[in-house]
Parts: structure tokens; C-alpha cells; sequence
């Protein structure tokens, strides 16, 4: 990994709250009028004028959906690979999620699963029927794969439905609190391990790499790892550094410590697009790192 001039992270926004990714774009949230800036290749391809909520952010591939705050209600808005915009409004403020062909909706104890064309509702739970006091009831993560439907728990359980009846299939002891899907395999960091989990068989595989991280005093921060292939980018828990390591070899590939302004404490995100690496730092700093050929 090596940083675009060769010494520190090419900076291509300032003053930024959180950043998102998405058809080749860049999606910045300013921490000033929680505006929205879109780049890409370093450039400023549109602006618009907020205030954005930074949640909910839909990414379907084809297209992504923002949140605009406006004084009568709320309006989402679609955006096309050409930054064209489809405004339309959305009276339900609870809505939690969008994967494929579904969306879905958490009032306090109650989920329910909509088909997405039409809004029809398909099946409903509540949380605390289907999840045990072992288990928690805080859904950290959401994955659709097939016609599963995975809840990621605060307790490293995860649960899998089947997403058109609601009916429960498996319970799996992940071990992890947040989960990732990546090419039809399921994956979550914490400590010095990653699971990774199969969403056909459930079967689970451990990497552990604590030969790797104990000299350096390294964990996993939980809810900031980003698989790629055979590569998992990853945020320490206990300082700001951010690195890769490799799966199969259990090997720590790269590190880098990420300045932090004066100030400030800590790196608010970290994304991964193509061979690059995005870092934002709590003052609004968005650097970009590009891997080595």
C-alpha cells in the first residue's frame, strides 16, 4: 500500500462529517450544513444542498437513496450512475433497511419485512419472541443472501430467516458482533480473530491472527473491518491505525498510524473501493490510500 504522493494520503475533502461509497462515487456528509458532496477521481461532480441525514444510506450497486431532512417530513432521494436525481417522499420514518427486493421496519420491539415494489407487508416478529435473553435484542446487521435473511446480534449470534415467511431457519454462535457480506461468504472481526461464515451450510471458519498482532498490541475494532477477497482491511480498537491482513496466511500485510487532528481522538470511518483505501478522522479529514501494483 502506498499513499498517493508518496509520503501521506492524497486529501481530496475537508471539514467532512462521514462519507459513504457507491457506484464509483464518493458520498461526503459536510460537518457545516450537513451538505452532500459527491466525488470522483479526486473531483467534485455535484453538490447538494442539505441538511442529509447520514443514515439511512441505500447502496444497491445500480443506484443509491439518501435521506433529506426537510421541515414538512422527510424525502429520499435516488440517485442513478449519472447523479440523476428521482425525489420521492416517505411517510413511514422507521424504516430500517434496504436489501434487494425488500425492505424492512423496526417500531421498538416489532420488525416487519415489505416486499419493495409495492410496500406490502410479508411477515412481522416481535424481536423479543424470536431472540432469547442470551442472545440480546439488538440487531446490529442486516445481510440478505438468497432467500435468507441474516440478523447480525450484539451477542456475536446470528440468526437466519427465511426472508419471504419469517420463519426461523438456523441460530449460529458467530462469536462476533458485526457481520459482512463479501462474495457469497459472511464474515466478522473481533479481538485478534475473523470468523468467517458459509450462508448455505453454516459452516464456520476461524483465522486467528494473534501471532501476528500481538507484537504490535493490535485488535480488531468490531464494527470497522471491510473484506476484500483474500484481504481484510481493518481499524485498531485502541489507537488510530489502520491495515490489512491476509486470510489465508494469517498474515498482518500492512499498517499505517492515521494523524488525527488537534483536538480530536479518533478515525470516524473507513471505506474500501476498488484498490483504494478511504480513512475520515473526527475532524472532518477524508485521506485516500491506493494500493501498490
Amino acid at each position: 500500500m502506498v499513499s498517493k504522493d508518496g509520503n501521506s494520503a492524497h486529501v481530496i475533502g475537508l471539514h467532512m462529517k462521514e462519507f459513504r461509497l457507491g457506484m464509483s462515487f464518493i458520498f461526503c456528509f459536510t460537518q457545516k450544513g450537513n451538505n452532500l458532496e459527491i466525488y470522483k477521481n479526486g473531483n467534485l461532480e455535484k453538490k447538494m444542498e442539505g441538511p442529509f441525514a447520514v443514515r439511512p444510506f441505500f447502496n444497491n450497486g445500480n443506484w443509491v437513496t439518501v435521506l433529506k431532512e426537510k421541515d414538512e417530513g422527510e424525502q429520499f432521494i435516488r440517485l442513478d450512475a449519472d447523479l440523476h436525481e428521482t425525489p420521492y417522499e416517505w411517510e413511514n420514518s422507521f424504516l430500517t433497511d434496504i436489501k434487494g427486493e425488500f425492505f424492512f421496519v423496526r417500531q421498538r420491539r416489532n420488525f416487519s419485512c415489505h416486499r419493495l415494489t409495492d410496500g406490502q407487508e410479508l411477515w412481522s416478529v416481535d424481536v423479543l419472541d424470536v431472540t432469547d435473553a442470551s442472545e440480546n435484542h439488538i440487531i446490529n446487521d442486516m445481510i440478505v443472501y438468497g432467500d435468507r435473511l441474516f440478523w447480525g446480534l450484539e451477542t456475536g449470534i446470528v440468526l437466519c430467516f427465511n426472508v419471504a415467511t419469517g420463519k426461523i431457519i438456523e441460530r449460529i454462535k458467530l462469536g462476533k458482533g458485526r457481520i459482512r457480506l463479501y462474495k457469497g461468504m459472511i464474515y466478522g472481526a473481533e479481538a485478534q480473530e475473523v470468523a468467517e461464515l458459509n450462508p448455505e451450510t453454516f459452516q464456520v471458519k476461524i483465522f486467528d491472527f494473534s501471532a501476528s498482532f500481538n507484537r504490535n498490541g493490535f485488535k480488531f475494532l468490531p464494527n470497522r473491518f471491510i473484506p476484500q477477497g483474500d484481504d481484510l482491511y481493518f481499524e485498531n480498537q485502541k489507537t488510530p491505525v489502520v491495515g490489512v491482513v491476509r486470510l489465508s496466511t494469517q498474515e498482518l500485510l500492512w499498517y499505517t498510524e492515521i494523524p488525527i487532528e488537534e483536538g480530536n481522538y479518533w478515525i470516524e470511518d473507513i471505506g474500501v473501493q476498488g484498490d483504494k483505501l478511504y480513512v475520515l478522522t473526527q475532524g472532518g479529514t477524508l485521506r485516500i490510500f491506493e494500493k501498490q501494483k
